[in-house]
């Protein structure tokens, strides 16, 4: 320093691994209305605690849309829409979030044609 005095500090440093997920199987999945969809957001790599959510067209799943959210554990989330209609159609994100980062996977799902009767 200015001083010509040397100058030490020990301390602890922490490194917070950011999150790393699994990509989804495809970009873009098509199914027919009436089919049951899902899909999984798996985080491979990061340090906890996680946040994991999902956005449809960047906004928050609306539970009301026949969707649901499980989560299996810490590292892994399942998105499920029970009965799909022309109305599911959009680009859907997992986003997960620790003190690190926030990382995100998208994948376009494409409802096609009428409902088939069984």
């Amino acid at each position: 320093n200015k001083q010509g005095h040397s100058a030490r500090r020990s301390g602890e440093v922490t490194v917070i691994v950011p999150p790393k997920l699994s990509p989804f199987q495809t970009s873009i999945l098509q199914l027919n209305m009436g089919d049951r969809a899902s899909l999984t957001c798996s985080v491979v790599k990061g340090d906890l605690p996680l946040t994991i959510s999902w956005r449809k067209d960047n906004r928050p799943i609306d539970p009301t849309q026949h969707m649901s959210v499980k989560q299996v554990d810490q590292y892994n989330s399942i998105l499920v829409i029970e009965t799909l209609g022309s109305d599911h159609t959009g680009n859907y994100s997992c986003v997960v979030r620790n003190s690190a980062a926030e990382v995100e996977n998208s994948q376009a799902l494409l409802v096609n044609g009428k409902e088939m009767k069984p």
